[in-house]
C-alpha cells in the first residue's frame, strides 16, 4: 500500500482502492492455508489457526513471557491481536483516526500493550509522515501526548521506528526527517515526549534504529549510509559509543539488536558477505563475530535476534533458497538449525515477503511471517508458528547448591532420561562462563537419578552455575541455577592440613584470612632449618591456596609455618619420593 500511495500521489485515489479491497476482505479473512512444518526430529506448529490474518501488509510479534501478541497493519489501519490459548482475539478498540497508519511496533509492560505506528497524512499537495504511540487503557487505545515525531519517509522496513519499555516508561527511536535524518530517542513523561540524552546521537542519513533494554542499561543500534552499524549505551546523560562507530565496516541491510548479561549483540544482513546473515557481539573491547560471518545459506532479509536464557537465536527469510524461513541458534561454536532449515517454503514458488519476528514463551521460540500470495488471499497472509521439539531428553526435577567453606556442591535430580550422554558443569565468574567438569548421564532410564558435583577451593566471590545437558546426538539444553553462590570472607584465621599428605613432590596449603594481612609461609626440615619461603606478600581477606613444590628436597618430615599479623600456625607434612 505504501508503494501505491507514492506512485499515485493522490490520497483520494488510494482510499478508493482501499475501499475496493475492503469489500473483498471479509470473504478472505477466514480462509485457512495448511502447510507442513514437520521433520524427523522436531516440528514447527501453527499457533491457533494456520492463517491469522489475510491482509497483513506489516506486523510485529512479541510476548510477555506467557502470551504472544501481534500488531498488524490492516488496509493501512492497525489492529492488535493476542493468543488466548485457543484463538487469536482482538485487543482493544478506539484507534484514533490520524491519517493512514503503517509499520506497527508493539511493546509490553506486563500485560499492558503499547503500540507505535507510522502515519501518513496530506495537507494540500504535501505529504507528511509521522510516528505516534498508543497505550491500551481500559480496553481503549489511547494516544500518548500530542507530539508527532517526523519520520524518514518511504516506509521501508530498514527505516521503521523502534519502541521499548524502560521501567514502565515507553521510549521511541526514529530517524528525524526535519533534522537531516539523524536518529532521535524520546521518552514519555506522562504528559509530553522528552528527548533522551544531550547532543547529537547520530550523524545525518542514519536509519535502521533499534532499541534494547536489559533491565539496567538502554542500548541503541543504527546504521549510517556510509559508515555501517554503530551501537551506543545511555549513561543517564549522554549516549556513549560501545566500541568503535561503524564496526560492521560498510553498508548493511536489516539489523536487529539484543542484549544478554549486559553484552550487546547485533544481527544484520551483511552486504560485505553476500547479503547473508552475520551476528556480532561486544566482548568488552572489540566487536567480534559470533560464529562465522555470513552463516546463512543465501541472501537474507528481515533478520531478527532474540535470546532464550543465554543462548542467541536468529530468524531470517532466505531469499535464495526458493523463499524459505530459517531459525538458527548458536551452540557455542556454530549456528545450527532449529528444526528443519527452510521449515516454511512458498508452495507456489513465488517470492515471499515475510517480516519475521522472533520471541520466546517458556523457552519455546515463536516466529511470525507473511507470504505475498496464497490461493485464498491475494495479498500478504500472516502466520505464527512455534517450535515443538521432541520430548525433553531429561526431566530435571531439582537443581540446588550447598556451600561448605570454599567448596560448592551442586546437586541435581532427574525423573526420567532419554538418550542422555551427560552434563557439562559450567561456572560463571567475572561474566565469563567456563566448563569445570562433566558428569555422565544414565542414557535411557525411567527411574529417578541423583547427581552431585563439587567445585573445590574457590576464592572469595560470587559465582553462577549451570548444567549443559547433552544427548548422544549432540543436542543440548541449559539448566541454570536459580540463585548465585557467594563465597564470603571467613570469620577467623585458619590453616588447613596440606593435601595430599604424604606427597611427592607437589602439595597444596590452604589458609583463611578474616582480614587483609601480610602473610608469610616458610618451610622447615626436621632439624628446624628453614628450607624455603613460598609466600611473603600482602594478601586480601578470604580463602587462599598455595602450591609447594619439593622437587629439590629429599624425602622426610617437614613443617610449614603460616604467619598473618598476630596469628601463626604450624603444620607437619611428609615428603616421600
Amino acid at each position: 500500500m505504501k508503494n501505491i500511495i507514492q506512485k499515485t500521489g493522490s490520497l483520494f485515489a488510494d482510499v478508493t482502492l482501499i475501499m475496493k479491497i475492503k469489500i473483498l476482505l471479509p470473504a478472505l479473512m477466514f480462509a485457512v492455508f495448511s502447510g507442513n512444518f514437520t521433520n524427523a526430529n522436531a516440528q514447527w506448529q501453527y499457533v491457533g489457526d494456520s492463517l491469522i490474518f489475510c491482509f497483513a501488509s506489516d506486523f510485529f510479534l512479541t510476548s510477555n513471557g506467557s502470551t504472544p501478541y501481534v500488531a498488524i497493519e490492516n488496509n493501512v489501519e492497525v489492529l492488535v491481536k493476542k493468543f488466548d490459548g485457543l484463538n487469536w482475539v482482538n485487543v482493544g478498540t478506539g484507534w484514533e483516526a490520524i491519517g493512514l497508519q503503517f509499520n506497527p511496533i508493539i511493546a509490553l509492560d506486563g500485560d499492558t500493550p503499547y503500540v507505535s505506528v507510522l502515519t501518513f497524512t496530506t495537507q494540500g499537495y504535501t505529504n507528511y509522515w509521522g510516528c505516534i504511540v498508543f497505550k491500551l487503557v481500559n480496553s481503549t487505545w489511547t494516544r500518548l501526548g500530542i507530539d508527532t515525531f517526523y519520520y524518514r519517509g518511504g516506509g521501508d522496513l530498514s527505516e521503521r521506528q523502534s519502541l521499548v519499555m524502560v521501567d514502565h516508561v515507553p521510549y521511541v527511536a526514529y530517524s528525524d526527517e526535519t533534522d537531516t535524518f539523524k536518529v532521535v530517542v524520546k521518552r514519555f513523561d506522562g504528559t509530553s515526549w522528552l528527548r533522551v540524552g544531550t547532543g547529537e546521537l547520530s550523524p545525518s542519513n542514519s536509519n535502521n534504529q533499534k532499541l534494547a533494554y536489559d533491565g539496567s542499561d538502554l542500548f541503541i543500534a543504527y546504521a549510517n549510509s556510509t559508515n555501517g552499524i554503530t551501537v551506543k549505551r545511555f549513561d543517564g546523560t549522554n549516549w556513549v559509543n560501545v566500541g568503535i562507530p561503524g564496526f560492521s565496516g560498510g553498508s548493511v541491510g536489516s539489523i536487529s539488536l539484543a542484549v544478554s548479561g549486559n553484552t550487546p549483540y547485533v544481527a544484520f544482513q551483511d552486504l560485505a558477505n553476500g547479503s547473508k546473515t552475520s551476528v556480532m557481539k561486544f566482548d568488552g573491547s572489540n566487536w567480534i563475530y559470533v560464529g562465522l560471518p555470513g552463516f546463512s545459506d543465501g541472501n537474507c532479509f528481515s533478520v531478527c535476534l532474540a535470546f532464550n536464557g543465554t543462548t542467541p537465536f536468529v530468524s531470517y527469510h532466505d531469499r535464495e533458497i526458493n523463499s524459505v524461513m530459517a531459525v538458527k541458534k548458536f551452540d557455542g561454536s556454530n549456528w545450527i538449525n532449529v528444526g528443519q532449515e527452510g521449515f516454511f517454503q512458498d508452495p507456489y514458488g513465488l517470492y515471499a515477503s515475510p517480516y519475521p519476528n522472533l520471541t520466546f514463551i517458556n523457552g519455546i521460540p515463536y516466529v511470525a511471517f507473511a507470504r505475498n500470495y496464497t490461493a485464498f488471499c491475494p495479498n500478504n497472509s500472516l502466520y505464527v508458528v512455534k517450535f515443538l521439539d521432541m520430548p525433553a531428553p531429561v526431566e530435571l526435577t531439582s537443581f540446588v547448591s550447598q556451600v561448605n567453606g570454599t567448596d560448592v556442591s551442586l546437586l541435581w535430580a532427574t525423573g526420567t532420561e532419554t538418550n542422555n550422554a551427560g552434563f557439562e558443569v559450567e561456572r560463571k565468574s567475572n561474566d565469563i562462563w567456563a566448563k569445570i567438569g562433566f558428569v555422565p548421564g544414565q542414557g535411557n532410564t525411567t527411574s529417578p537419578a541423583q547427581y552431585e558435583f563439587t567445585d573445590r577451593h574457590l576464592e572469595t566471590g560470587t559465582y553462577s552455575y549451570r548444567l549443559k545437558q547433552i544427548d548422544f546426538n549432540g543436542q543440548f539444553e541449559y539448566y541454570e541455577l536459580s540463585t548465585e553462590v557467594v563465597i564470603g570472607v571467613p570469620e577467623r584465621f585458619a590453616v588447613h592440613q596440606n593435601h595430599p599428605n604424604p606427597f611427592n613432590p607437589v602439595t597444596m596449603i590452604n589458609y583463611e584470612l578474616p582480614f587483609d594481612s601480610k602473610v608469610t609461609i616458610r618451610i622447615y626440615d626436621i632439624t628446624g632449618r628453614e628450607t624455603a619461603t613460598i609466600v611473603n606478600d600482602q594478601m586480601t581477606a578470604g580463602y587462599h591456596s598455595t602450591v609447594f613444590n619439593a622437587t629439590n628436597l629429599p624425602s622426610g618430615v617437614y613443617f610449614y609455618r603460616v604467619s598473618a599479623g598476630q596469628f601463626e600456625a604450624v603444620k607437619r607434612m611428609m615428603l616421600i619420593k
